[in-house]
């Protein structure tokens, strides 16, 4: 496994498990930033392609608390016994992450207009050399305000065995202001001739499954993600309830995933500014590009791709629930520049470009998979009663980009441009899975958006492509205020 990391953060709560037969019991993380972050204009310069697991970043965070247990290309079993629910920060709670930022966070050198000092804007750079991008690589450029995450993940495993977790409570997810994120991803350049003279690289191929490329600025954050890229053995689990214990007792009471995301502060900005990405094909399975900005996202999501013998995730188990509050109140602003890519012909592969005020989102996708049956308990997004709590907006969105990628669309491949105020969305997905496409189980589904009056969204953008050549394959522009969604998609 390789990394290139270059990233700067004031607080930072981190539990990662890479080693097989690592014990855990459960984990309480409160993590809070209250001063400037600033991760002035760098650069990563690579030769060569990304193997598989390999990550290339560069990034700025307020402040993160973190969880994750991660196997590539091996055998694994972590941490044994799973992480079993106890009484933490007055909660019973296998994982419990409270995390804050209050500081600006930088990411690149935004633009000095004026004074005795002007300058232009110097964006994050990583330029990768001619090759391929094997599964589950990445190459990222990032700001985030403040991020709860819980994250298990199986890359070329032969056996994973990955724990099973209790409750998850990340119900205290806040920023108060001002994410500024600049970046480019592009070809590198070789030395050619003689005299010598730099030529620019062939562009890097996705060819990996589930490899991606991406460019975004994000205010707050929750996340629960479960993913298996190329595996061909990743056992059943649970999160939320299931078989974790309390104490060392048994516990059958129904389990919960509680999340809250708040990007509120009015005045504040949230800012990506893309000055292009380039890559090559994406060839591989659930291959993807994207630049985006976030205002506020909560998330839980169960992803595999290219895997076999892959058991069923249960989501709130024993009759549990999932629960998500978001709500934006900042302007969110993303230019994404021009996106270029070769062919995105992989199934399942996708391009986008994308503004969000506040998005909470539920997604089970399986892509050349043998297709688990999961199962998901009661998911409740924004809450109704006498003080309704909607998936809320009230900030500016403004979204613009051009995406050129010449060639035809692959099975279920799709490109996007897309800006859209409050989202609510659960979905379920397979694309072109082996043998029958399983069902899967989930429980009563409850949304409530609002898009505020202030909350004006507005989408520029223009997408060149080939042919939609392949089935159920989509190209799309849009703008949207408020959105609730529910979705069970099948494509062979």
């Amino acid at each position: 496994m390789r990394k290139h990391v270059l990233y700067a953060g004031v607080a930072a709560a981190a539990l990662m498990l890479g080693a097989s037969g690592a014990m855990a019991q459960a984990v309480d993380q409160t993590t809070t930033n209250g001063s400037l972050v600033n991760n002035n204009a760098s650069s990563i310069t690579s030769s060569g392609g990304l193997g598989m697991g390999a990550s290339a970043s560069i990034g700025a965070t307020g402040a993160v608390s973190s969880a994750s247990v991660s196997g590539v290309n091996q055998i694994f079993n972590s941490p044994v016994g799973g992480f079993m629910n106890a009484t933490v920060s007055n909660t019973t709670a296998s994982v419990f992450q409270s995390t804050t930022n209050n500081g600006d966070v930088t990411n690149g050198a935004p633009a000095v207009v004026g004074g005795s000092n002007p300058s232009a804007a110097m964006p994050q750079s990583i330029a990768i050399g001619s090759g391929n991008a094997l599964a589950g690589s990445s190459v990222g450029i990032s700001a985030t305000g403040a991020l709860s995450s819980l994250s298990i993940s199986g890359v070329g495993v032969v056996s994973f065995t990955p724990p099973t977790v209790g409750n998850v409570d990340q119900t205290t997810t806040s920023n108060s202001a001002n994410v500024t994120n600049l970046g480019t991803i592009v070809p590198g350049m070789t030395p050619t001739g003689n005299p010598p003279m730099l030529i620019n690289n062939t562009p890097l191929v996705l060819s990996g499954d589930g490899a991606s490329a991406s460019v975004s600025a994000t205010g707050a954050i929750a996340a629960v993600g479960v993913s298996s890229n190329n595996a061909t053995g990743f056992t059943a689990m649970s999160i939320g309830g299931g078989t974790a214990a309390v104490q060392g007792v048994s516990n059958a009471v129904p389990g919960t995933i509680n999340q809250t995301a708040t990007n509120t502060t009015s005045g504040k900005t949230i800012s990506n500014t893309s000055t292009g990405v380039t890559v090559g094909d994406l060839t591989g399975k659930g291959a993807s590009v994207s630049v985006g900005a976030t205002g506020a996202a909560t998330s839980v999501a169960v992803a595999s791709i290219g895997s076999a013998s892959v058991g069923a995730v249960t989501l709130g188990g024993n009759g549990g629930s999932i629960t998500q509050h978001s709500t934006n109140g900042a302007t969110i602003s993303n230019t994404g520049g021009t996106t270029a890519t070769g062919a995105v012909s992989g199934d399942g592969a996708s391009v986008s470009t994308s503004a969000t005020g506040a998005i909470a989102s539920v997604s089970l996708t399986s892509i050349a998979s043998n297709s688990a049956a999961n199962i998901v308990g009661d998911v409740t997004q924004g809450s109704g009663g006498n003080t309704p709590a909607a998936i809320s907006n009230t900030g500016t969105v403004t979204n613009t980009g051009t995406i050129n990628a010449p060639g035809a669309l692959g099975l279920g491949a799709s490109i996007a441009i897309s800006a859209t105020g409050a989202a609510a969305s659960v979905s379920a997905t397979s694309i072109n899975d082996t043998g029958v496409v399983a069902g899967q189980t989930v429980g009563h589904i409850a949304q409530l958006t609002n898009n505020a009056s202030t909350g004006i969204v507005n989408n520029t953008g223009t997408i060149t492509t080939g042919a939609l050549a392949g089935n159920g394959s989509s190209a799309s522009i849009s703008a949207t205020g408020a959105m609730s969604s529910v979705s069970f998609r099948a494509v062979k």
